[in-house]
C-alpha cells in the first residue's frame, strides 16, 4: 500500500522502477480516498498498461485468482495507469503482487491534469494477504465466466499434484485420465 498526502488526480500511475530478470505482475490495483476508503471501480475509467496493454483489465477484475503480467523481464518506466477523466481525490493505492517477484520495486505516480507526472510515494507499507477462501473453487469459478467448460491437466504442470488430491476443492470431475495427465469437467 502507498499512502500519501490528499491529491486530486486525473491520472495515476503504478510505475515499476527496478531491473530485473523477474516478471512484474499485479493482481489488483485499488485506489483510495484519503482516510483508506477504497473507491469502487467505474466503467468510465481509462485503462493502460506498458508493455502488455491486452491483459490490462486483469489487474482491475476484482478476481484474486487471476493478474495482469507484463511478459517481459522487469525494466524502470513499465506502468499500470488509471485516467479518471475527471479528478479524483487520492490518498493511496494498494497493489496486490505475488511473492515470486522479490525484486521488483514501485512508486505512485500523479498527474492533476496538467499533463505533468509527479511521484507521491516510493516507499510502500508492505503486508502479507492471506489466500481467499475457496481459492482453488474461484480458479475453476473464473474459467467457468471466461466460458471455458473442461480442463487438461498434465502431470507435469506446476498444480498438477495439487489438482489431482484436490478434484473435490476445486470443483471438478475427472472424466479420464491418460498417461500424460487428466480431463476434467467444470461443475
Amino acid at each position: 500500500t502507498f499512502r500519501f498526502p490528499a491529491i486530486p488526480a486525473q491520472r495515476v500511475r503504478l510505475v515499476q522502477t527496478a531491473t530485473t530478470p523477474q516478471n512484474w505482475s499485479v493482481s489488483e490495483l485499488r485506489v483510495q480516498a484519503p482516510g483508506g476508503r477504497e473507491y469502487d471501480r467505474q466503467q468510465w475509467w481509462r485503462l493502460q498498461a506498458k508493455p502488455n496493454p491486452w491483459d490490462v483489465q486483469w489487474a482491475f477484475d476484482d478476481c484474486p485468482v487471476t493478474r495482469w503480467k507484463a511478459w517481459d523481464k522487469s525494466t524502470p518506466g513499465q506502468y499500470l495507469e488509471i485516467n479518471f477523466i475527471r479528478p479524483m481525490e487520492l490518498g493511496g493505492i494498494r497493489a496486490d503482487i505475488s511473492g515470486d517477484q522479490p525484486d521488483v520495486t514501485m512508486r505512485i505516480d500523479v498527474d492533476t491534469g496538467d499533463g505533468v507526472w509527479k511521484t507521491v510515494s516510493d516507499k510502500p507499507e508492505d503486508t502479507a494477504l492471506e489466500p481467499p477462501p475457496n481459492v482453488r473453487r474461484k480458479v475453476v469459478d473464473d474459467l467457468k465466466r471466461l466460458g471455458y467448460t473442461h480442463l487438461v491437466v498434465a502431470k507435469n504442470e506446476f498444480l498438477a499434484s495439487d489438482v489431482y488430491r484436490n478434484e473435490a476443492a476445486w470443483g471438478i470431475t475427472r472424466i479420464g485420465d491418460t498417461g500424460e495427465g487428466r480431463l476434467y469437467r467444470l461443475d
